[in-house]
Protein backbone atom coordinates (compact mmCIF):
# COMPACT_ATOMS: atom_id res chain seq x y z
CA UNK A 1 0.00 0.00 0.00
CA UNK A 2 1.33 3.40 -0.89
CA UNK A 3 2.38 5.69 2.13
CA UNK A 4 3.36 8.99 1.33
CA UNK A 5 5.35 11.60 3.50
CA UNK A 6 3.96 14.67 3.41
CA UNK A 7 5.25 17.59 4.62
CA UNK A 8 3.55 18.72 7.71
CA UNK A 9 4.91 22.45 8.48
CA UNK A 10 4.30 24.79 5.43
CA UNK A 11 0.91 25.15 4.09
CA UNK A 12 -2.29 23.12 4.17
CA UNK A 13 -2.49 19.48 4.35
CA UNK A 14 -4.52 18.81 1.44
CA UNK A 15 -1.80 20.21 -0.63
CA UNK A 16 1.00 18.27 0.69
CA UNK A 17 -1.18 15.09 0.11
CA UNK A 18 -1.43 16.08 -3.98
CA UNK A 19 2.16 16.91 -3.87
CA UNK A 20 3.68 13.86 -2.32
CA UNK A 21 1.12 12.10 -5.21
CA UNK A 22 3.24 14.17 -7.72
CA UNK A 23 6.22 13.57 -6.31
CA UNK A 24 5.90 10.01 -6.21
CA UNK A 25 4.52 10.37 -10.16
CA UNK A 26 7.37 12.18 -10.89
CA UNK A 27 10.06 9.58 -9.23
CA UNK A 28 8.37 6.07 -10.45
CA UNK A 29 7.43 5.39 -6.93
CA UNK A 30 3.19 5.50 -8.36
CA UNK A 31 2.95 4.38 -12.08
CA UNK A 32 0.33 4.72 -13.93
CA UNK A 33 -2.92 2.43 -13.44
CA UNK A 34 -1.99 2.00 -10.07
CA UNK A 35 -4.72 2.22 -7.03
CA UNK A 36 -4.50 4.88 -4.47
CA UNK A 37 -5.36 3.76 -0.88
CA UNK A 38 -9.02 4.28 -0.14
CA UNK A 39 -9.82 8.05 1.45
CA UNK A 40 -10.60 6.26 5.23
CA UNK A 41 -7.03 4.27 4.96
CA UNK A 42 -5.01 6.79 3.36
CA UNK A 43 -6.78 9.54 6.39
CA UNK A 44 -6.27 6.69 9.08
CA UNK A 45 -2.35 6.35 7.93
CA UNK A 46 -1.41 10.02 7.70
CA UNK A 47 -3.54 10.46 11.16
CA UNK A 48 -5.39 13.36 9.07
CA UNK A 49 -9.03 13.69 8.52
CA UNK A 50 -10.89 12.13 5.70
CA UNK A 51 -11.73 15.59 4.24
CA UNK A 52 -8.21 16.26 4.25
CA UNK A 53 -7.59 13.48 2.03
CA UNK A 54 -10.88 13.78 -0.06
CA UNK A 55 -9.24 17.38 -0.92
CA UNK A 56 -5.72 16.43 -2.03
CA UNK A 57 -6.85 13.55 -4.14
CA UNK A 58 -9.56 16.49 -5.92
CA UNK A 59 -6.06 18.78 -5.89
CA UNK A 60 -4.39 16.12 -7.65
CA UNK A 61 -7.13 15.02 -9.77
CA UNK A 62 -7.44 18.77 -10.74
CA UNK A 63 -3.55 18.50 -11.66
CA UNK A 64 -4.58 15.57 -13.62
CA UNK A 65 -2.59 12.80 -11.75
CA UNK A 66 -5.29 10.45 -10.63
CA UNK A 67 -8.36 9.75 -11.28
CA UNK A 68 -11.43 8.88 -9.27
CA UNK A 69 -14.41 6.81 -9.75
CA UNK A 70 -17.08 6.36 -7.51
CA UNK A 71 -17.45 3.03 -6.07
CA UNK A 72 -14.28 1.91 -8.19
CA UNK A 73 -11.43 4.04 -6.08
CA UNK A 74 -8.44 6.41 -7.29
CA UNK A 75 -6.29 5.50 -9.99
CA UNK A 76 -3.11 7.15 -11.27
CA UNK A 77 -3.25 8.57 -14.51
CA UNK A 78 -1.19 7.15 -17.23
CA UNK A 79 1.46 9.67 -18.43
CA UNK A 80 0.16 12.60 -20.46
CA UNK A 81 2.66 11.73 -23.55
CA UNK A 82 4.71 9.32 -24.16
CA UNK A 83 7.91 10.76 -25.19
CA UNK A 84 8.82 10.29 -29.36
CA UNK A 85 11.88 8.83 -30.48
CA UNK A 86 14.56 11.18 -31.71
CA UNK A 87 14.11 12.43 -35.26
CA UNK A 88 15.36 11.49 -38.28
CA UNK A 89 15.84 12.37 -41.43
CA UNK A 90 12.88 10.70 -42.67
CA UNK A 91 10.56 12.65 -40.49
CA UNK A 92 8.56 15.26 -42.04
CA UNK A 93 7.94 18.15 -39.69
CA UNK A 94 4.36 19.17 -40.02
CA UNK A 95 3.97 21.68 -37.06
CA UNK A 96 4.60 24.03 -39.60
CA UNK A 97 2.84 25.40 -42.67
CA UNK A 98 6.18 25.18 -44.57
CA UNK A 99 7.75 23.54 -47.11
CA UNK A 100 11.27 21.92 -45.91
CA UNK A 101 14.66 21.28 -48.14
CA UNK A 102 14.25 18.18 -47.53
CA UNK A 103 10.75 17.93 -49.33
CA UNK A 104 10.64 17.53 -53.08
CA UNK A 105 8.33 20.22 -54.74
CA UNK A 106 7.73 18.46 -57.53
CA UNK A 107 6.78 15.09 -55.58
CA UNK A 108 4.76 17.16 -53.59
CA UNK A 109 2.42 18.64 -56.28
CA UNK A 110 2.25 14.86 -58.03
CA UNK A 111 0.54 13.67 -54.43
CA UNK A 112 -2.04 16.80 -53.55
CA UNK A 113 -2.73 16.76 -57.94
CA UNK A 114 -3.57 12.78 -57.10
CA UNK A 115 -5.13 13.47 -53.88
CA UNK A 116 -7.73 16.27 -55.47
CA UNK A 117 -8.04 13.96 -58.58
CA UNK A 118 -9.71 10.95 -56.58
CA UNK A 119 -12.17 13.49 -54.54
CA UNK A 120 -14.46 16.37 -54.69
CA UNK A 121 -12.90 20.09 -52.68
CA UNK A 122 -16.44 19.99 -50.66
CA UNK A 123 -14.94 16.62 -49.54
CA UNK A 124 -11.42 17.97 -49.29
CA UNK A 125 -11.72 21.02 -47.36
CA UNK A 126 -15.14 20.84 -45.88
CA UNK A 127 -15.65 19.40 -42.48
CA UNK A 128 -16.87 15.57 -42.09
CA UNK A 129 -19.87 14.69 -40.31
CA UNK A 130 -19.22 13.50 -36.90
CA UNK A 131 -19.82 9.70 -37.76
CA UNK A 132 -17.20 9.56 -40.32
CA UNK A 133 -18.09 9.22 -43.94
CA UNK A 134 -20.15 5.98 -45.04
Amino acid sequence: MWRPRIDRKSGPLYQSVAAAIARDVQTGKLKGGDRLPTHRDLADTLGVTVTTVTRGYAEAERRGLVRGDVGRGTYVCPPAFTPLAPATEATIDLATNALLPHVHAAELIESLALLASRSTPEYLFNYQPHGGQT
